[in-house]
């Protein structure tokens, strides 16, 4: 009917693919039929009014629009700008804090729109005199009156004009001075606006910022000392949105929001050094250092490449050369410090600034990066900034309304609906709450739920909306349509949803937003299972004495198994959501087991722990091993007796205790941040743990960085031309396939030609994709082609010294930032021509291989095949040569020698010649050569003298199932020689890897 009448049609939220049925539309195909415009729409005719009109709008961030669609619409960018931002709020402080101000200023808008308009039609009427005027204008009475009066009133309407441009600029003038309100509120704005690129669940409309700034301006302390007013507001509301989105923050996100306000507010003011900030998220842009390495035997190189780096900015030059110099002892001393983000550096290197200071904490120790950070933001705005408010229900439930929905954002582990139930029945609502779980089917009973409540006054609990994907465009439009005239004033609406990229994001901006998550560290984790028990529940089993050792045990391994994940891989390969509904069927189990048997059916309880009510979560069978170990740890026999020790220390143990207070007392008496030892890791594994949160801290703050951020002065355009052409000059275009080929044919008796060649091909198509997208780049950077998204991404990376996606799809596993990946490919490739060169290798470089179960299973064939064996019953006998270098290696009769692996919670002993624990602080250490000899129906040897210890091709270590058949992380099972049992091994997560994150 639009297309026919000539009306306009809005078609509203369209995402970057337009519906091709459109097309005739946006192409304005019209044609004539029997006299009369016609489109054809789908399969029909139309006729066509030449009025009619089609506007389009995305709700997209950042959407990309590809050349074929923008040639056919007019693309208009309504985001709002900084400039229109400020002047908008600029008008919010005025009306809330100066209200006559905002109403003269409003009445002169208004008279001199009326004035205009007067004279307007002055004019007009002059004019339509005139045309209608006979004979001579001169003894026209009427025209000439006319003239004379419009004379007169146009000399009034002018002065007034002047009055009211004189007055409007004093009234300007006076509101001008709250800029610097609403100039700190939009820089506000738009750091909470760049959340979203980190997580899909941090959307804030600006609706929602306008109602908190309305609310700030009128609760922050009032003064009558204008300046000191101005103060008192700009420290209110930074404090407010700090507090209003830390509830809707995950617990790591919060110390990156507060140094995330930090640097806007300090880059609004123009105190933020830009290059100084680039280096503290992106690190490293080169491996060049211009001195060597003073002291390796306690600085890793990778810290002093950071140090040499860090040396090339203006604030730090000499840096290097002090550090190599006189005041060596000194960092050394900062180096080996318990808390060195406290300690004052030496020289003029102490007049640095708190945030300076932690650009030098990055480099030399980047495990105390983020306490540097928390002292450099409560420095600046105090230590509230740095003390994430607690969870609380009903701050948020008074900010909410009947329209707007409340939403639970779940981590794993993690349930709120206990808290809510009790929160409901306080505020009298426990028998007016109706309550479903989202999923297949369910949309139409949520929707009438949703219908009655909103006419009664109920309260509606929709949970996991996350499961239902498809029906979320249908809460999204019966949210939109909650009308405050007509929906019941009681009526709320509560959702709870992990985060996901199909919740409605209209429905997130508006909403009021609160994470839960699962408690943090044994003694929370403890002290929430034993809230749960009373006396009457330790006293109900016949077995009461093993009941509670083991009750214990229990909610210890619930505890363990939680709070491991916070060491990343460390502590599992992949984090598992354990959920308290494990712990409770194991509990059942145990007091069923215990009343019904006689002797305790250890094997039994072992099993459903660690196969079924935990392990039923567990994909990863490193990660099943390491399970079944701790379970063995916390629920046997052992447990029953007095002196039986959960770690070395001694600290932690299953109490003799008869009361449920006895209990509590000890589980206060633990500590709130439990040691590596607690869990059977090494005490390195604290430095891992941190600095992961360091670097993944830095990553999240890279999200939030405008895309057209310039770096010191130097366009960001030019330092990305440079960058591709470097890598165009030092990566070749592709590897001699044909000459390998040639010199290495396919041989029935030789495996390692066809893994060579097939090595070459894989790094072939990686060199063909980097050298054809860095050409493009620099064409489209030209403007001789058109920037893709795909080009514009990549440009993005190198800048942040990262990988680029598109590369990394067709490159082998790694977590190097860009910088060391393209040295690191470098070296492959002269790995590789060396190979072609000089023929199969004495010794192997294992890091160097795209695939190196390949490259192992080549070997295996090449044994088997020479001794006529069946290659199933082939297996490797690890030999570790630790005498052996890459000088002294010799090519052995059978199998190959490997070398170049790096060791993870464990080192190697020369002297003993066997696993050791890790030197403190050093948190890998190279393994020593190894010779993989195949061996026909090899006996199994004693594990008592081994550990089978994991090789992974990076730190991440979990890996997915690839189309061959093999894992892409996991490479093979290592029998390293050990004088310690396997579970100790297991316990500290020891393992190698084919390369590290630098």
């Amino acid at each position: 009917n639009a297309i026919r009448f000539g009306k306009p049609v809005l078609l509203e939220n369209v995402q970057e693919d337009i519906d091709a049925s459109l097309e005739p539309l946006l192409l304005k195909q019209v044609y004539k039929q029997g006299g009369q415009n016609m489109i054809n729409l789908g399969d029909s005719a139309i006729p066509y009014h030449e009025e009619f009109l089609f506007y389009i709008t995305s709700k997209l961030r950042n959407p990309y629009y590809t050349p074929e669609t923008a040639v056919k619409v007019s693309l208009l960018n309504f985001a709002i700008t900084e400039d229109g931002l400020v002047q908008q709020l600029l008008g919010v402080v005025v009306s809330e804090e100066r209200p006559d101000l905002a109403q003269m200023k409003d009445q002169l808008v208004v008279n001199n729109a009326a004035m205009s308009k007067q004279m307007t039609e002055i004019e007009s009427s002059i004019l339509r005199l005139l045309a209608e005027s006979t004979g001579d204008i001169l003894e026209d009475e009427t025209l000439i009156n006319t003239l004379a009066e419009s004379k007169k009133t146009s000399t009034e309407i002018s002065q007034k004009l002047q009055d009211a441009e004189v007055t409007e600029r004093e009234i300007d003038e006076l509101r001008m001075k709250y800029t610097p309100v609403s100039y700190r509120s939009t820089i506000l704005y738009f750091a909470v606006a760049d959340l979203s690129a980190i997580d899909p669940m941090y959307q804030y409309s600006l609706g929602w910022f306008v109602r908190l700034y309305r609310r700030g301006i009128q609760n922050s302390d009032a003064s009558d000392d204008f300046d000191q007013r101005l103060i008192n507001i700009i420290d209110f509301f930074t404090y407010s949105i700090y507090v209003n989105c830390c509830r809707s923050l995950f617990e790591k996100h919060k110390l990156m929001f507060s140094f995330l306000l930090y640097t806007r507010i300090q880059q609004g003011s123009g105190k933020l050094d830009q290059q100084e900030y680039k280096f503290l998220l992106a690190g490293p842009t080169s491996v060049q250092v211009a001195i060597p390495n003073p002291a390796d035997e306690w600085l890793p190189q990778n810290a002093w490449i950071e140090i040499s780096n860090l040396a090339k900015l203006p604030n730090f030059k000499g840096l290097d050369v002090d550090i190599s110099g006189q005041n060596l002892d000194d960092f050394k001393l900062m180096y080996d410090a318990a808390s060195p983000q406290t300690e004052q550096l030496p020289g003029r290197w102490a007049l640095l600034s708190a945030f300076q200071r932690c650009l030098v904490l990055r480099a030399l120790r980047p495990d105390k990066c983020v306490q540097g950070i928390q002292i450099t933001v409560a420095e600046a705005y105090g230590e509230r900034f740095i003390e994430a408010p607690p969870f609380d229900l009903p701050a948020v439930f008074a900010d909410s309304s009947a329209t707007t929905a409340l939403i639970f954002v779940l981590s794993s582990g993690a349930d709120p609906t206990a808290i809510f139930l009790k929160f409901a029945d306080d505020m009298g609502f426990g028998k007016k709450l109706d309550a479903i779980s989202l999923g297949q089917g369910q949309g139409p009973f949520a929707e009438r739920l949703i219908n009655e409540g909103k006419d009664k006054g109920s309260w509606v609990l929709l949970q996991n909306c996350h499961l239902a994907t498809s029906w979320m465009p249908t809460l999204e439009r019966l949210v939109e349509s909650l009308d405050p005239e007509l929906v019941h004033k009681d009526f709320r609406l509560w959702l709870t949803s992990m985060p996901s990229s199909e919740f409605p994001a209209s429905v997130l901006q508006d909403g009021a937003k609160m994470v839960k998550e699962p408690p943090k560290g044994i003694k929370t984790n403890m002290l929430g299972s034993y809230l749960a028990f009373d006396q009457t529940f330790l006293d109900s089993c016949s077995k009461v004495g093993e009941w509670r050792k083991l009750l214990f045990g229990l909610c210890f391994l619930h505890a363990v198994v939680q709070d491991r994940r916070k060491f990343g891989p460390l502590g599992w390969n992949i984090p598992y959501e354990f959920a308290a509904g494990d712990l409770d069927c194991c509990v059942q189990q145990l007091q069923l087991f215990l009343n019904d048997y006689e002797e305790i059916p250890w094997a039994v309880l072992q099993f459903l722990e660690a196969e079924i009510n935990y392990g039923g979560r567990v994909t990863d069978d490193k990660d099943r091993r390491l399970l079944n170990t701790t379970v063995r740890t916390y629920t046997c026999n052992h447990v029953l007796e007095k002196n039986y020790f959960f770690s070395e220390s001694g600290l932690y143990f299953s109490p003799e205790c008869d009361t449920l207070g006895g209990f509590m007392d000890y589980i206060r008496s633990l500590p709130l941040n439990p040691g590596p030892e607690a869990f059977g890791l090494h005490d390195n594994a604290d430095i891992t743990c941190a600095q992961n949160e360091s670097f993944a801290l830095m990553e999240d703050l890279l999200l939030c960085q405008p895309k057209s951020a310039s770096a010191g002065g130097a366009k960001k355009d030019e330092e990305i031309i440079n960058l591709a052409t470097d890598v165009l000059k030092r990566i070749p275009l592709s590897l001699d396939i044909v000459r390998a080929f040639e010199m290495y044919p396919t041989d029935y008796h030789q495996s390692m030609n066809t893994v060579l060649t097939q090595e070459i091909i894989r790094f072939n198509n990686l060199l063909k994709v980097i050298n054809s997208t860095l050409k493009n780049l620099l064409k489209a950077i030209k403007g001789i082609v058109a920037m893709s998204s795909d080009l514009d991404a990549i440009g993005n990376s190198m800048f942040n010294n990262q990988v680029p996606v598109l590369w990394s799809a067709k490159a082998y596993p790694s977590l190097k930032p860009l910088a060391p990946w393209l040295i690191d490919l470098e070296e492959r490739l002269t790995f590789i021509n060396q190979w072609i060169d000089g023929g199969h290798r004495a010794a192997y470089w294992i890091s160097g291989f795209f695939f190196p179960q390949a490259f192992l299973t080549a070997n295996l064939q090449n044994y088997a095949r020479k001794h006529q064996y069946a290659i199933d019953k082939v297996s490797f006998e690890h030999i570790f040569v630790d005498t052996m270098t890459k000088e002294t290696a010799s090519k052995p009769e059978d199998g190959c020698i490997i070398y170049g692996l790096y060791m993870e919670a464990c080192r190697w002993d020369y002297n003993m010649h066997c696993l050791a624990d890790p030197i403190p602080k050093v948190l890998f250490s190279e393994s020593p050569f190894i010779w993989l000899n195949p061996v026909y129906e090899r006996e199994s040897k004693d594990p008592a003298t081994y550990y089978d210890a994991p090789i992974y091709k990076t730190l991440a270590r979990a890996g997915t199932l690839s189309t061959t058949g093999h894992s892409t992380n996991f490479v093979l099972m290592l029998e390293a020689p050990s004088d310690r049992p396997q579970a100790f091994w297991i316990k500290r997560a020891a393992a190698f890897f084919c390369a590290l994150k630098f």
